[in-house]
């Protein structure tokens, strides 16, 4: 076997496959400069520039020794060392560089990278969209017979108090813009949980359901400049809402002009869930956002603004009243909505407690829920 061997100019060589001592010395002085060299810049640099907390999440607290709780404690002990470790953010920020534009992978599951600087989401605990896809997680007749039960119960519950009841269903942003999905995913299936749902309700039931897909197609041919979903993020935007809340409007006899009537007024970039899961809002999110116009909002004001509640006003809009419950995509629809009734109040539905819709004053109820999520109303209590 070739040995290799220390020459006097001080080369670090290799001898029957080992590293010399100097060599190792030097890796371990290598190795412990690494893990210590960021904490004396933090202090130089300051807070502020080692510590952005890219990910938007809690991080992990400094846990505190006891002997009742030394199993979890080294457990904890590296939750906080990770989480805290000067320049992480940093070194997350590169690692997703060298992966996107680099690789062309994505450096975080939940998202996958489509074409064209299109993103879409990827997390199987939020419903498993890339399932809902490719029609993998469908209902049993089981669980349909089920949950068509219970929302039939709960809309003659709701007619006998003498009010209206419509079920929303957004599409997945993948749905929509199934072109930007990566060629490996191919067409969205035929058969998937959401035409299964709404296939049922409108055979087996009296629930009036509004899944605007075919709509949303249409006005993505009508208005090409414009897109109805964020690129960086998995909700649709004002435009995409408009659409999804003139197709509900048309189901309580209320009208919106087409979407290509519509202004729309470039704003900064603003929501990006998908890039900023990949810690990169600044290179990826740089779309413009809009405002819309264009259509009578009946002198609408908004009232309550908070996390999980808006409720607004309108000065001559339709006299009934309006409850609104839904998921994060009431957020771009709760103003367009809004603006057709006398009074509306808009809740996410993780505050909403079973009876509320019944007791409330509100003439209509609306339950929006995206497509991904369908699952949850096997659980949901109204």
């Amino acid at each position: 076997m070739m040995k290799y061997k220390a020459t006097d100019t001080g080369k670090l060589n290799i001898e029957n496959g080992r590293f010399s001592a100097a060599a190792r010395i030097l890796l371990i002085v290598l190795f412990f400069a690494m893990i210590c060299l960021p904490y004396p810049l933090k202090a130089l640099l300051g807070d502020d520039v080692a510590d952005a907390n890219l990910e938007k999440r809690a991080l992990a607290k400094m846990p505190v020794f006891s002997w009742e709780t030394i199993e979890d404690y080294p457990g904890q002990l590296e939750a906080y060392v990770n989480d805290h470790l000067p320049f992480r953010d940093a070194l997350i920020r590169a690692n997703s560089r060298i992966n996107y534009y680099g690789l062309h992978t994505s450096a975080n599951r939940d998202v996958i990278i489509g074409k064209d600087g299109w993103l879409f989401y990827n997390r199987v605990s939020a419903g498993d969209p890339i399932a809902n896809y490719k029609g993998m997680d469908l209902f049993t007749e089981e669980e349909l017979h089920s949950i068509g039960g219970k929302l039939e119960a709960f809309r003659e519950s709701l007619l006998d108090a003498g009010k209206e009841f419509v079920l929303l269903i957004p599409p997945n942003k993948e749905r929509i813009y199934s072109e930007y999905m990566p060629d490996r995913y191919g067409e969205p299936a035929r058969q998937s949980r959401v035409m299964q749902l709404t296939d049922y309700l409108r055979t087996n039931t009296n629930v009036r359901v509004c899944y605007p897909e075919e709509a949303l197609l249409e006005a993505k041919n009508a208005i090409p400049g414009r897109d109805l979903y964020y690129k960086a993020d998995t909700h649709w935007n004002f435009l995409g809402a408009y659409v999804g809340t003139r197709e509900l409007f048309k189901e309580l006899n209320l009208t919106l002009p087409p979407v290509d009537e519509v202004t729309c007024t470039d704003t900064d970039p603003t929501i990006s869930d998908l890039a900023d899961l990949l810690n990169m809002r600044e290179d990826l999110n740089t779309v413009p956002d809009f405002t819309i116009g264009g259509y009578n909002d009946h002198g609408l004001h908004q009232d309550v603004s908070e996390d999980t509640l808006f409720t607004y006003h309108t000065k001559d809009g339709d006299p009934r009243s309006l409850f609104l419950i839904g998921d994060s995509f009431r957020v771009s629809m709760s103003a367009i909505a809004a603006s057709g009734f006398s009074a509306t109040k808009v809740i996410h539905y993780e505050t909403y407690t079973p009876g509320d819709a019944l007791s409330s004053d509100a003439d209509v109820i609306v339950w929006e829920i995206v497509e991904r999520n369908l699952g949850d109303l096997r659980e949901l209590a109204f």
